[in-house]
């Protein structure tokens, strides 16, 4: 027992707008789900590649972007932080190792250690 309203097995041809809550959203914009029970939304999507370059200092911890990028929200990951060529996670709490914050341009990291290399993977 299936409680979607619409079940489609095989193709869908559509000819008009696809309207979640009568919102058709603009060009560029893409449908993005906001979980169970609600409906999705008509948010920006990352179109660009752009990255960035640090080799740290001694028990540096922020790296600063020139850029504004939106912050982390939900499942929308805008950064890609790796250092040393090991991905970081995205974690807004308590630092560990393998982790990495942002708020304010700012990339914070646990202390590096002298000619760390810090890549930044961004997408505006």
């Amino acid at each position: 027992h299936n409680s979607q309203k619409l079940v489609v097995n095989g193709s869908v041809k559509m000819t008009g707008s696809l309207m979640p809550n009568d919102d058709a959203g603009t060009v560029g914009k893409v449908l993005t789900s906001q979980g169970l029970n609600q409906a999705p939304v008509w948010e920006n999507r990352f179109s660009t590649r752009n990255e960035i370059q640090f080799v740290a200092t001694q028990n540096q911890t922020e790296f600063v972007l020139m850029e504004n990028i939106n912050p982390p929200s939900g499942t929308t990951m805008p950064l890609e932080v790796y250092r040393n060529g090991l991905k970081l996670k995205y974690n807004s709490g308590t630092l560990g190792s393998r982790d990495f914050n942002y708020l304010n341009n700012t990339i914070t990291l646990i202390p590096s250690i002298e000619d760390d290399e810090i890549e930044i993977i961004y997408y505006k």
